[in-house]
């Protein structure tokens, strides 16, 4: 009994929260400008299917000025590489957090530009 008042609490609090946290992260973002950068990719996630049939993109993880943030949208992931540089679009909060909008493949006419 004790186990199933510990699950509803838990539930309704999340249900609670989750609209707040929400709230504080759109307001850090809001009025940041788009950064394009270079970062390193720290984690990849293939492209797979789920058991439903439901389609799922790539996930990417990048560091970019020394932190670690996931990428919203990924372009060739194929071209990614653990360790490797990737091109970003990132905005950085008020509190300073990252948010990487965009990841893709370096171009190869920015190769040679130093990393973030």
């Amino acid at each position: 009994m004790a186990i199933l008042a510990i699950a509803a609490t838990t539930i309704v609090c999340y249900a609670a929260l989750s609209p707040i946290l929400r709230g504080f992260t759109k307001r850090d973002r809001a009025n940041s400008v788009p950064r394009v950068g270079i970062g390193t990719v720290e984690q990849i996630v293939p492209p797979h299917i789920e058991e439903n049939a439901r389609p799922i993109g790539a996930q990417v993880w990048i560091r970019v000025d020394g932190r670690l943030a996931p990428a919203e949208a990924v372009f060739g992931s194929a071209q990614l590489h653990v360790g490797g540089p990737a091109q970003v679009t990132f905005r950085v909060g008020h509190s300073g957090r990252i948010y990487v909008d965009r990841v893709e493949p370096v171009p190869a006419q920015v190769q040679g530009l130093p990393r973030n």
